[in-house]
């Protein structure tokens, strides 16, 4: 029975592992958002229990890490057909089953996938959540666009309350 962010196995209490998991491009432009992200969250006080991974551009990557945590906040941009800077939290299996009501691209596409895969091999946290921003701009060269690294601090902090949900 879980107690606050401990539960409880067989006597033993055990601190939940909360996997948090950048995704992007940071040649890209706002693609990058995830990994810009992931690097202000761990610049400050991260909860116990709460481990941060980058894996930029290598989606695979992302499979091998769903099975290291008991639960996953993705970071990552998508084009969800949002304005520019929109934050969404996306719950994979509401995209999943009503995918073609989204405009995904297919970096986002292979995120999706690839969280079906894991789950279909039984490798997978029941509890992921996708921190999703509205990109502005994903041009080649550029580091985030204006609009977007204004609004990072509004993101962590969205972040942080995801967090201390989840545990």
């Amino acid at each position: 029975m879980p107690h606050g962010n401990l539960l409880c196995l067989a006597g033993k209490e055990k601190v939940r592992e909360l996997g948090i998991i950048g995704i992007g491009n940071t040649l890209m432009g706002d693609d990058g958002v995830g990994v810009r992200l992931l690097e202000l969250l761990e610049g400050g006080d991260l909860p116990q229990g709460v481990n941060v991974v980058n894996i930029g551009t290598n989606a695979m990557a992302l499979l091998h890490s769903l099975t290291r945590f008991d639960a996953v906040i993705i970071l990552d941009a998508v084009d969800f057909g949002g304005r520019p800077g929109q934050a969404l939290e996306i719950n994979p299996d509401d995209v999943i089953s009503k995918k073609e009501l989204l405009r995904l691209s297919t970096h986002e596409s292979d995120v999706l996938n690839i969280i079906r895969l894991s789950r279909e091999l039984g490798e997978c946290p029941e509890d992921i959540r996708i921190f999703a921003v509205q990109p502005f701009s994903m041009n080649s060269g550029e580091g985030l666009s204006p609009r977007i690294q204004r609004l990072l601090p509004r993101y962590k902090d969205d972040i942080m309350k995801l967090v201390d949900s989840m545990l």
